[in-house]
This record gives structure tokens, sequence and C-alpha cells, in this order.
């Protein structure tokens, strides 16, 4: 990764500097919320050694839907229907959730001593059999081809600045290209992804990126439908049992 070199470093001079030329949305949306942060976080590489539990169960269930499709993609299209290679299938991709899980150092929290206690990994694998449901019901209505998986991308902007970044897929919905971004929260409002769009413009920098990678040309207006947001929904119950 190329990182900028300062001219002369006066604030905290005795660090090293880690800011990345080409931004990800990460680093981007951490400079627009607050520039001290960013400076601590992303140019310092001041970060937290252990992950937030919501960070940690999303990464993992991100990581359940990754391999889930590239199975997809492995299998013969005559095996598709097959219920115990759709099993197989399930089975990869738990495992790869569940390693990752371990990777991570997550573990699950007394209950009571935080706000995210309910995010455990027998949560974590009880959300993933209710996306593979989901997900089985999507392919066998056949609506949405999955184009690309955890795209990388760096493109140009308007500006002559680039813009890095990862798309969870980019997929074909009824003859259009969509990009599609999976969500994991514990929020129930309609709007609250409209609220958050200010400072964070994630979807409309993904949208330009995604355009880009399709071919089209965003200087005459190109550009692909927008962004698919699928959440997987989890919520701390309050039922005694």
């Amino acid at each position: 990764m190329e990182v900028h070199i300062p001219p002369k470093k006066k604030f905290m001079a005795r660090f090293s500097r880690h800011e990345p030329i080409v931004m990800d949305h990460s680093a981007i949306i951490q400079a627009k919320k607050c520039k001290r942060k960013y400076f601590y976080r992303i140019v310092l590489g001041f970060v937290e050694k252990v992950t937030p539990q919501y960070f940690g169960f999303g990464s993992c269930y991100h990581k359940f839907r990754e391999t889930l499709e590239r199975q997809w993609a492995a299998t013969p299209e005559a095996d598709r229907k097959n219920m115990d290679a759709r099993m197989a299938m399930f089975e990869v991709a738990l495992k790869d959730a569940r390693d990752l899980w371990k990777r991570k150092k997550m573990r699950d929290l007394p209950e009571g001593t935080s706000k995210w206690d309910f995010l455990t990994e027998g949560r974590l694998l009880k959300s993933c059999a209710v996306a593979f449901k989901h997900w089985i019901r999507e392919k066998d209505a056949g609506r949405i081809n999955v184009l690309a998986v955890e795209q990388s991308f760096i493109v140009p902007l308007p500006d002559g600045g680039l813009v890095a970044g990862k798309a969870d897929q980019i997929v074909m919905q009824n003859g259009r290209v969509w990009g599609r971004d999976f969500k994991t929260s514990s929020k129930t409002q309609d709007m609250y992804y409209a609220r958050t769009l200010d400072p964070n413009d994630q979807f409309t920098r993904y949208t330009w990126a995604e355009s880009i990678l399709a071919g089209l040309d965003t200087t005459k207006g190109q550009f692909i439908q927008g962004q698919i947001i699928e959440v997987l929904f989890n919520a701390k119950s309050t039922k005694k049992e």
C-alpha cells in the first residue's frame, strides 16, 4: 500500500505515519466524521486491540455470504438444485464463518456486561441458517444473478483523485446491474439508513465505482441502477426464559 510521506512532522512527530494515498470507505467516512479521530486511527494507526462485538459479528456474516456464493459458482449447474450439494455449500460457508470468529478471537460476552452480549457465536450460526433459507429462495426464483463477489476496486474521481473499496456483490436483477451491500443491524427504524447518509456517502461512491467497473461512461450520465441493501436484523430479546 502506498502511503503519504509528510514533508514535515510537527504534531506527535515521534510516531510513524500510515496515511494511504488511495482512500477506502473506512478512511473517508472517518475523516468526514472527525479529522482528529482520522489522524489517530488512519494516519497513526491507533486502533483498538479487541474487535468490537458488532464488527466481528458482521465480518463473520459477510464471510458466510461470500463463501456461499463462491461455492455456488464452483458447483456444476446440473448439481445446484441437489439438496445434498446445497447443504454441503452451507457447511463450508458456515465453517468459514466460525473459523473467522476464532481468528478474530471473538468470544461470547457474559450476559448483562455489554449492549452487544446477545451477538454470540450461537446467534451467528442461527443467523446464517436463516440467511441460507433466504439465499435458497433467491436462487430458485432466478431473478438475481451474481456477477462479482467481494470485488475490489480503485477508480478515478472527477477531480482526478482515486478512491478504493470492496463491493460485497455486483448483481444483475431483471436485466439491470446493481451493487448489493450486506448489513447487520439491531436498528428497526425504516429511515435508519437515510439518516446516516450524511456524511456517509458509501452508496453514492460505490454506485459511481461500480458503474465504471461495468464499463459505463459516467461522463455521459451512464450509471448502474444503484445499491440493493440487504439487512440481517438481530435484536436483544426482552423475554425472560
